[in-house]
């Protein structure tokens, strides 16, 4: 590997004006420039990279990490020559392929050969070279036998498969992707992800942009920690990655309450805990997370379900079900909580991975708040009452018995959560694997494609529920 730069970035910042007024003329835009009154609206600047500097080696693997709108885009964007900086100075060596957008070229009008042809032929390809370099893209995309048909007339996922395939098979020397990753279906990302191995052996310089922790874990080399447009972190990929899972909730932009230290000890808390009930979800829930590829500690795919039946069970965290189960045994023998916090102080400590499913966290949760111990993020799973493996009548008799008390136990969670600051999402399972909207809004914040992700698990189901008679239940 050279070690000359193939990009070299020294205090680069950029900022956009945004205008306050949505019907703003020009005139109006002109008066901005003008001292006025506090009624007038005035112009906002907005600074999406602010004094980043970093150097990459030719040959190096970049990965670029932050929540929603921190400014990794237009990064990716000034590297590309889109925008220009506002100071500072980019230089690069090489050319430069860059996918931005995974649909980006992408002409609806155009078969997709002549799609092709043109994407090409704009990245500064011969003819000769595009005919050579045609079979393979349409191979690669699974469309080789869809060549005469228009963009207009395939899927999302066929089209961000085609040119995904493109900027893949094109000769560079520095590569620039954008959540590229989430193209196609799971069979499909894993082919990219080996195609995007051969290019990094080959001393191709690649940036990426992803919200999939375990694609920049197992692709970079190092990485950077982009928030609110400044660079935060740069270094070892692990390393960076422990610190931004550490300061934010896992993707989730939603900053880690601090903790009140009530005993001079080191505290380690839990980044998410997944909680419920018997066939609420929770291990539905925590599959998904290892699939996305979040820390879980020693939880495994291979330890879901009892006795190589799909039917849920498994996936809690060893050592913290072993704690669990003894605070639980001490709570059944009347011992105080302070007491239980006290004596079991040096077996709460953890370490705790990122991800801890225990759905008995719901009558244990008092005695980790007397020893300090608190998740960082809460998932409340609730058992819909439509999901059953049984009978509806045996549906009914589980619901009326038991519901109410659950949403009592859950009322106190509620509490607990709003008076220690913990941020928190309520699951219905199944409800999660049929309402794409539903999914889509509870979990956007911690998954790139989560209906995706949820919709795969789905087909795969740990628990095949049936559709039962509606229950109304009055609490």
């Amino acid at each position: 590997m050279s070690s000359s730069p193939a990009i070299s970035v020294k205090k680069v910042h950029k900022s956009f004006r945004v205008h306050s007024r949505k019907d703003g003329t020009v005139l109006s835009r002109l008066a901005d420039l003008l001292p006025s009154g506090s009624k007038r609206h005035h112009t906002s600047d907005i600074h999406a990279v602010n004094d980043v500097s970093f150097e990459l080696a030719k040959g190096e693997v970049l990965g670029v990490v932050g929540r929603n709108a921190s400014g990794k885009t237009t990064l990716l964007r000034l590297l590309a020559g889109i925008h220009t900086p506002d100071s500072g100075t980019i230089e690069t060596e090489g050319k430069i392929i860059s996918l931005l957008n995974v649909s980006a070229g992408i002409k609806d009008r155009l078969s997709l050969r002549d799609n092709v042809f043109l994407v090409c032929a704009l990245y500064g390809m011969h003819n000769d070279n595009i005919m050579a370099v045609f079979p393979p893209i349409m191979k690669f995309a699974e469309l080789e036998n869809s060549t005469e048909m228009y963009p207009y007339q395939l899927s999302k996922g066929m089209k961000q498969r085609l040119a995904l395939s493109i900027a893949l098979h094109m000769h560079s020397d520095i590569l620039l992707l954008d959540e590229v990753f989430s193209a196609g279906d799971r069979a499909f990302q894993r082919k990219a992800v080996q195609k995007m191995r051969c290019l990094i052996k080959s001393d191709v310089t690649v940036v990426i942009v992803s919200h999939n922790l375990n694609h920049i874990k197992n692709l970079c080399d190092k990485a950077v920690w982009i928030d609110k447009g400044s660079l935060r972190v740069i270094g070892d990929t692990e390393y960076v990655l422990e610190c931004y899972k550490r300061m934010y909730v896992v993707q989730s932009g939603i900053p880690l309450p601090k903790i009140i230290e009530k005993k001079s000890r080191d505290v380690s808390p839990i980044d998410i805990m997944v909680t419920g009930t018997g066939r609420s979800g929770t291990t539905f829930l925590t599959r998904l997370f290892l699939q996305a590829g979040y820390d879980c500690g020693n939880l495994s795919l291979d330890s879901i379900g009892k006795q190589n039946k799909p039917v849920g069970g498994g996936l809690e965290h060893l050592g913290f079900n072993k704690v669990n189960n003894a605070i639980r045994k001490d709570l059944s023998e009347n011992k105080s909580i302070a007491e239980i916090a006290d004596s079991r102080e040096e077996e709460m400590k953890g370490p705790w991975p990122a991800v801890v499913k225990n759905p008995a966290f719901l009558a244990t949760w008092p005695v980790w708040e007397k020893a300090n111990i608190r998740p960082r993020h809460m998932f409340l799973c609730v058992r819909d009452h439509k999901a059953t493996m049984k009978s509806a009548e045996q549906t009914t008799t589980w619901n009326t018995k038991n519901l109410s008390m659950l949403y009592l136990r859950f009322h106190k969670i509620f509490l607990y959560c709003l008076s220690q600051d913990i941020p928190y999402t309520v699951v219905h399972y199944p409800r999660i694997g049929q309402d794409q909207e539903y999914a889509e809004r509870i979990l956007s914040p911690f998954f790139n494609d989560p209906w995706e992700l949820v919709s795969k698990n789905w087909d795969e189901s740990l628990l095949h529920f049936e559709d039962t008679k509606e229950l109304q239940v009055t609490l």
